[in-house]
């Protein structure tokens, strides 16, 4: 397996993880939804799958979006980390924030249940 040196943007500094087939990402706005993540993924090589779900945060009333996105490989994985850190969501609304990307640090769970998972 490949590692990979996380970068100072992540604040994980000095941090190593192995490189996967699944990308975390953060930076989306919280009504995003699948299809528009897709949209951004789906050129690159290799693109199988997004996975949106909120999770409920501590503060009550609200939830945290989680979004994974899976590739065919390591590899494919890395070039679409690489392309799309930092890009800006939404290139029309000034207070839209950039994506912040990174391997998934757990192995990907086939079911993901309960009401809180976006289609």
């Amino acid at each position: 397996m490949i590692r990979y040196s996380v970068g100072m943007d992540s604040g994980i500094h000095g941090a190593t993880r192995t490189e996967s087939r699944t990308l975390y990402v953060e930076g989306l706005p919280s009504n995003c939804t699948k299809r528009e993540v897709a949209h951004i993924f789906r050129p690159f090589s290799g693109f199988r799958e997004v996975r949106l779900v909120n999770k409920e945060s501590r503060h009550a009333g609200s939830c945290n979006l989680l979004c994974f996105v899976d590739f065919s490989s390591p590899p494919e994985a890395r070039a679409a980390l690489e392309t799309l850190q930092g890009y800006k969501f939404d290139e029309h609304d000034h207070e839209s924030s950039n994506l912040r990307t990174q391997f998934s640090l757990t192995p990907r769970r086939r079911s993901i249940g309960g009401p809180c998972v976006r289609n």
